[in-house]
């Protein structure tokens, strides 16, 4: 009797490490098959601070974790296979080294090793994870200023202070930041330019619609204008205008661009009142802008309302049917339902 109730025991133990087994081979099927999802935590890709800009996204992939908020769940995957989800709300976030960056109420948390959450800076409306620090924009009294905190020593720069802080961003070591001086009505804005923390040039620059936004790399600014993408280049200060559709009306514009391409999708919209919702145009999808040409092609009908590049060969965006691995020929795999 003892010698069966052992063999049940054995077969117990054998049958839980062999389910413990299979689970750790589905779980590396959903998250790592070359067929399924074509990159891991692993892989050896170059951040694109574009990606990150007011810390809105979904989705975030680096220092070997990969993490996506999915209603009000968020989960993560580590290089070693190890996956985790809990509820989070609808918190925006971004990965740093030793844990997690996330907005709360206009309040800078991070979550450290341990999974607790410190509270790193009050009154935040934007933020983005730079390197080992945290740019974030915070209102103070009738100013707003940005600083940049180091996460290694805690310790906060402030880097400007304006009547408004438009929109930041980052590109290779550099940090642009658009400001106004004038309470916040659309004129003439200043462009500053920080290497390394220090100031090293501004210069005027006009601010075309309210919000504003840009990205920058290299030395090449990209923003919208009258339903347009202009490409800005630094050096020269000439721009180059590259249209999606010929309407007038203000449509959906997503774009991402590296020192080659410039991606963007474009939806067309139609209005009634306040009643807004989409319409049929031969212009809907994903464009590819070759920006040494300025040439545009486009190479999917599909409609994202995120994009992220992870390198130089592949974007990866979202929409209502999931997330999906887009390559340039505008081919499709879907990563996560």
């Amino acid at each position: 009797m003892k010698k069966r109730k052992g063999i049940i025991l054995i077969s117990a133990i054998c049958l839980c490490v062999l389910l413990l087994i299979i689970g750790v081979v589905v779980v590396k099927k959903i998250f790592f098959d070359a067929d399924t999802l074509t990159f891991t935590p692993e892989s050896d890709i170059g951040v694109n601070y574009n990606n990150y800009v007011a810390g809105n996204g979904a989705l975030d992939y680096r220092y070997g974790k990969f993490a996506w908020r999915n209603g009000n769940d968020l989960t993560v995957v580590d290089d070693a296979g190890t996956v985790s989800t809990r509820w989070w709300g609808n918190y925006s976030f971004q990965l740093y080294k030793d844990g997690i960056v996330y907005l709360q109420f206009h309040e800078l948390m991070i979550t450290d090793e341990n999974n607790e959450s410190l509270t790193v800076a009050k009154n935040v409306t934007e933020f983005m994870v730079f390197e080992n620090s945290i740019l974030y924009s915070s209102e103070n009294g009738d100013v707003e200023c940005l600083y940049l905190y180091d996460l290694e020593t805690m310790t906060h720069t402030k880097l400007i202070t304006a009547d408004e802080v438009v929109v930041f961003c980052a590109s290779n070591d550099k940090i642009y930041v658009l400001t106004l001086a004038d309470g916040g009505a659309l004129s003439k804005g200043t462009l500053t330019v920080f290497e390394d923390g220090v100031n090293v040039g501004s210069s005027e620059f006009h601010i075309t619609s309210y919000p504003f936004y840009f990205m920058v790399v290299d030395e090449t600014m990209v923003y919208e204008k009258d339903n347009a993408l202009m490409f800005y280049d630094l050096n020269s200060g000439k721009t180059q205008e590259v249209k999606i559709s010929d309407r007038t009306t203000v449509d959906n514009f997503v774009y991402i661009l590296n020192d080659r391409y410039a991606f963007v999708s474009y939806q067309a919209l139609k209005y009634n009142g306040s009643l807004t919702s989409t319409a049929e145009s031969e212009f809907n999808g994903l464009w590819m802008i070759d920006l040494s040409t300025m040439q545009k092609e486009k190479i999917s009908d599909e409609i994202f309302y995120e994009l992220m590049l992870y390198s130089d060969d592949f974007l990866v965006g979202i929409n209502s049917e999931g997330v999906f691995h887009i390559s340039k020929d505008g081919n499709l795999t879907e990563l996560i339902k």
